[in-house]
């Protein structure tokens, strides 16, 4: 069986290395800039053939903006093969090697070229298994890529507190970085400590993302980004596996909230009615809030005691929270208090007929631009509901409707009484 699956393996890198030669002949002729070969299975015969390819002068190698190797089964082999043709490609903008096996030695051979590709704006080092050492070595290399915008080093097993001080270090230098992803990063209290310290430095940082981290046991952390003045955006998924860990993150977030986010996600994190109230303390920091995300988290169903002051608030998602038909009538009575609200997503909440009227009777007079209730099974009789209401919303733009038991027919009068509102006037 075991031989059966390495066989397949070689069958898809077979086809993988064959598509890559149309796109390098496309990059020969200067129609391309840019190998984009996300999820082409390239694997490590792929790489070597690229670097073989960048080391043939005749190839434009100077000319090469952007590689994106995303999901190619690239392994340390492949990814040192990689590097070695990389040396020439010194105009390189983007090098995105997530989702791939690259491990400490890939990380090693990718941060050994730094040097010779000093405008490199984005690096992604995603779900690589890099480790602790490979996150040092990369991050003693950040001072040669002053131009860095974007890093991506989430899901690499990141652990120990020598790897928290040295990305610290590291990114003292990198003064354009606006998105560092450092998902699942597993630092003790004083870890985050150290890396919060380095982040008000970063003067054009926008997003921030710490999902499936223990941020939260370090309140210096979060105090931190208060100070990181252009910080916008916070994403904070899946980091709380139980109630008292989602009890810590809010009592943190009540009181030191940054007040300048604008986004902030916060999708499977535990939070129940137990949070409620710390919740609420939190949401009142956040002024500015444009985007908010409670997917998978119950406490959703008290969002009306949340709403009191989101002037700004224009895309809220609570899908798979619970709603049900109550949820979803108390949600829809608050609404009112968030004016700017232009995307809803309610998807998989078993919200039926009930509840539907309710929101019905709330969007009508609302703004709203999309709409999503996928899965939620109020079958033809929401769909009735609905086309009655959307004929009196001349800004909705969409609805979503997938599996919510009804018949095609009905989910399309829907969409034939959305789209009444784009023909010309008789």
């Amino acid at each position: 069986h075991h031989h059966h699956h390495h066989h397949t393996t070689m069958a898809t890198e077979e086809a993988g290395v064959h598509r890559l030669q149309r796109v390098l002949t496309l990059v020969r002729q200067g129609v391309l800039f840019a190998l984009e070969l996300n999820g082409m299975d390239i694997g490590d015969a792929g790489c070597v053939m690229l670097a073989d390819t960048f080391a043939d002068r005749e190839f434009p190698t100077e000319a090469l903006l952007r590689i994106d190797l995303t999901r190619n089964n690239v392994s340390t082999r492949g990814c040192v093969a990689l590097c070695a043709g990389l040396r020439r490609c010194r105009s390189l903008l983007t090098l995105n090697l997530s989702d791939n096996a690259i491990g400490f030695g890939g990380a090693e051979a990718v941060s050994g070229i730094l040097p010779n590709v000093p405008q490199l704006q984005e690096l992604g080092l995603s779900s690589n298994d890099i480790g602790p050492e490979g996150c040092i070595t990369v991050a003693s290399r950040l001072s040669h890529v002053p131009a860095l915008c974007k890093l991506d080093l989430s899901g690499n097993n990141i652990t120990g507190d020598a790897s928290a001080r040295a990305l610290a270090e590291g990114l003292v230098s990198c003064e354009e970085l606006s998105h560092l992803d450092i998902g699942m990063a597993r630092w003790s209290e004083n870890g985050f400590a150290v890396v919060g310290r380095a982040l008000p430095r970063l003067r054009q940082l926008f997003r921030l993302t710490v999902s499936r981290t223990q941020f939260f046991l370090s309140a210096a952390f979060v105090q931190a980004l208060g100070e990181v003045e252009s910080l916008r955006e916070l994403l904070a998924c899946r980091c709380c596996d139980d109630v008292d860990s989602a009890t810590q993150l809010c009592d943190l977030l009540a009181q030191h909230l940054p007040e300048q986010l604008h986004r902030v996600d916060l999708s499977a994190n535990n939070l129940s009615q137990t949070h409620l109230t710390t919740f609420t303390v939190a949401l009142r920091r956040a002024t500015q809030l444009r985007k908010l995300s409670l997917a998978h988290n119950t406490v959703a169903r008290s969002l009306h005691q949340m709403f009191e002051r989101l002037p700004h608030l224009a895309t809220l998602v609570v899908s798979h929270c619970n709603l049900r038909d109550e949820g979803c009538q108390t949600l829809a009575r608050s609404i009112p208090n968030c004016p700017s609200l232009v995307s809803l997503n309610l998807a998989h909440n078993e919200i039926g007929p009930a509840g539907l009227q309710t929101l019905a009777t709330e969007i009508v007079r609302m703004s709203l631009q999309r709409l999503n209730l996928t899965g939620n099974r109020f079958s033809d009789r929401g769909c009735k509901i609905l086309e009655a209401a959307v004929r009196q919303c001349p800004t909705l733009e969409r609805v979503i409707l997938k599996h919510t038991g009804s018949t095609i027919v009905s989910v399309q009068a829907v969409e034939d009484a959305i789209s009444a509102f784009d023909l010309p006037p008789k």
